[in-house]
């Protein structure tokens, strides 16, 4: 198993998704920056987040691999 810290909520998509699945994803996104923030560098996004999520999940992944 791997050492990285993964999120626990299911990756959904924007791409006709609903507004909770919305929320889910922004909840997501803050919880892993706040990680990162207090020195955590193990969290990561999902990596099957499609559209900008993706976009916004793969960047995030790229920083936190090379801190």
């Amino acid at each position: 198993m791997s050492s990285k810290t993964a999120l626990k909520e299911s990756p959904v998509s924007l791409n006709g998704g609903s507004s909770s699945d919305t929320r889910r994803q922004q909840a997501q996104l803050l919880a892993a920056l706040r990680s990162l923030r207090d020195g955590d560098f193990s969290v990561r996004l999902p990596s099957d987040w499609t559209g900008d999520p993706g976009k916004i999940a793969d960047a995030f992944n790229d920083i936190a691999n090379t801190s």
